[in-house]
């Protein structure tokens, strides 16, 4: 019998009571910042993938809801892939970290595909650890988005501490080959430019924090939608630009390499919703 991982983030990143969490997310898609409506079930089918932020609600729901009304207008798949940051430090030298205990969340539990988890581990592409995921949120604040709208799908649970473009490239070379034919989505979790003083980045000149948030993730977000991988790498090396979670991109793109079409849907910085002289930034990028 395989235990639950129990909420890490409830009641810190998004509200601990279902009937609240529920009436947030709603909120999200609502939001002035966000699409302005609940998306409705459709079955288009042509969302490959995404990248969302995963802050708190109030701070990056609205972005983030972006994404999930197009998935959700598209079809959540049978098999959804979520590829999250690694906040603390891992010790195993592997691409991508993940777990087979179900996540739970309040609004109730989700499986994971304990196949396909073993075949990434046999794939060596990642390690089963369930103890790096009990404490981290980046994967778990995605799962309401989710489950508002269905929990028939199972999840595919990954951490991915690398920062290497090579190391990435192997986990998602190996997700293409064991999810390949599978009815499946995938999604990195990351915010991107973390500036100001609280950061350790500090804006040149007469820059905002949020000025120069934007301006340094403008150029990722440009190899992004362009599916240029390896100048995405160059140019969050050369730029220093500070996202949280680069692996989980690079990840994502390998899976699906020149075969997508990438758009940006929402960008804007937390300091737009007035948190003081810090900025970061957050994105919600869909690939067709």
């Amino acid at each position: 019998m395989v235990d639950t991982r129990k909420p890490a983030a409830a009641g810190r990143f998004y509200p601990g009571k279902g009937t609240r969490l529920r009436k947030k997310v709603e909120e999200c898609f609502k939001s002035e910042l966000g699409p302005g409506k609940i998306p409705e079930k459709g079955e288009i089918g042509d969302i490959r993938a995404g990248i969302v932020p995963h802050a708190g609600y109030d701070y990056s729901g609205p972005a983030a809801s972006y994404f999930y009304s197009e998935l959700v207008e598209s079809g959540i798949p049978d098999t959804v892939v979520v590829m999250g940051t690694m906040h603390t430090p891992v010790r195993e030298k592997k691409p991508g970290i993940t777990t087979k205990q179900d996540f739970k969340t309040p609004l109730g539990e989700l499986e994971v595909d304990k196949e396909v988890v073993e075949e990434l581990v046999a794939e060596k592409a990642v390690l089963n650890d369930p103890k790096p995921h009990r404490r981290e949120h980046s994967i778990e604040v995605q799962l309401p988005f989710l489950q508002y709208f269905s929990s028939e799908f199972k999840l595919v649970p990954i951490g991915v501490p690398t920062k290497e473009l090579e190391e990435a490239k192997r986990l998602g070379r190996a997700l293409k080959n064991i999810l390949g034919d599978k009815n499946a989505v995938y999604i990195a979790s990351t915010d991107f430019s973390h500036c100001g003083m609280s950061y350790g980045q500090l804006p040149p000149g007469e820059k905002s924090a949020g000025e120069y948030a934007e301006e340094k993730d403008r150029k990722a977000i440009d190899r992004i939608e362009n599916m240029k991988l390896q100048e995405l790498f160059e140019t969050i090396r050369e730029e220093e630009i500070s996202i949280c979670g680069p692996g989980a991109i690079y990840a994502l793109m390998s899976v699906l390499e020149n075969g997508s079409n990438a758009e940006l849907l929402k960008y804007y910085t937390s300091q737009e919703l007035g948190s003081g002289s810090n900025a970061v930034g957050y994105a919600s990028i869909s690939f067709r």
